[in-house]
């Protein structure tokens, strides 16, 4: 027995000092370490990464009414910004008693400031309203709670560039109620809540009902982008390119509306010429001359219907293609 227990020691020796198989071959290089940052450096506010300066902030305080779109000055802050949404459903059974407790204190501190004279504002019956409208929408089963946090990371090149950026995030968000904290001493833990990887580790949670919560949601407002479409312009809202093929439509109609000078026949030349590009074949019926220069610096046919023109049409006259389909049509009567 002890022999054998020594036979298991010594090979579990032999095996610890065993070399390591190498998986990598002789001069290649780790994937991550290609993907992975040379080196971070840690500031109280930010975070140096390869160079780039990095803040992340979190939303500290909401607005008491969610209205649609209430982040969109979020979701379109035209900067270098990511955004982390984290969302927990909390069981009912839980969330009942907070509430009811709150009430408690709440109706407690206006009792309070009645008894004494004060007036009691919109600090205090604007969050009682609000809890007892939500504790008597879950008790039917109207609404659920969730825990909520939104983490905003803000990359700049320079030091200066994100203090400028910071205090516009600030300024924007606050002209819509939300506060936004920057996480001061925990920009580590942050960075790590901002990325991918569902983990809030800096665990700043609010409390939404699920209106509110679905009203989060970032994509307010939807993308035209069809493959084989053309460039239209710019859609005002999120700032993404118009680009249709609306001859993949049912109905490939479209009419131009515009006061008189804003560039109805402009915006129609531009579209004739990307049509041209994809292939299209365009007729243009023009009464008033506005094509003749834009026909003839694509090489296309202008013909002039008159009277006294040279070029005539006749009615009568049948292609022998095979793609003329009144032909075909007449040829088998």
């Amino acid at each position: 027995m002890i022999s054998t227990l020594t036979s298991k020691v010594a090979n579990l020796r032999k095996k610890r000092d065993e070399p390591k198989n190498f998986v990598l071959e002789f001069g290649e290089q780790d994937p991550m370490d290609i993907i992975s940052y040379a080196g971070l450096k840690e500031q109280p506010s930010y975070v140096v990464i390869d160079g780039r300066y990095c803040r992340t902030l979190f939303i500290s305080a909401y607005p008491f009414v969610a209205n649609s779109g209430w982040l969109n000055s979020l979701i379109n802050f035209n900067n270098n910004i990511d955004i982390s949404y984290h969302m927990d459903q909390v069981d009912a059974t839980r969330a009942l008693p907070k509430l009811n407790r709150k009430i408690t204190e709440l109706e407690s501190t206006k009792r309070s400031m009645i008894k004494s004279g004060k007036i009691v504002g919109p600090e205090i019956t604007d969050p009682l309203e609000s809890a007892i409208e939500l504790r008597d929408k879950i008790q039917r089963g109207q609404e659920m709670l969730f825990q909520t946090s939104i983490y905003i990371a803000i990359t700049a090149d320079t030091f200066s560039e994100l203090e400028k950026l910071t205090k516009v995030l600030e300024t924007t968000l606050s002209a819509r109620l939300f506060f936004v904290k920057t996480a001061r001493y925990q920009q580590i833990e942050a960075l790590q809540s901002v990325l991918p990887r569902s983990e809030d580790i800096l665990s700043q949670k609010r409390n939404l009902d699920s209106s509110s919560a679905a009203l989060t949601f970032p994509f307010m407002s939807s993308e035209l982008v069809q493959e084989d479409g053309i460039l239209y312009g710019v859609n005002k809202s999120n700032n993404s390119l118009v680009i249709l093929d609306r001859f993949s439509l049912h109905n490939a109609n479209s009419i131009v509306f515009a006061q008189s000078g804003s560039g109805k026949s402009y915006a129609t030349k531009v579209e004739i010429l990307r049509q041209l590009m994809q292939g299209t074949s365009v007729i243009v019926i023009d009464p008033e001359r506005e094509y003749k220069l834009l026909t003839d610096s694509v090489n296309g046919t202008y013909i002039k219907f008159s009277t006294n023109s040279q070029q005539k049409i006749n009615p009568f006259d049948i292609s022998t293609t095979s793609r003329n389909v009144i032909y075909l049509s007449i040829s088998k009567i």
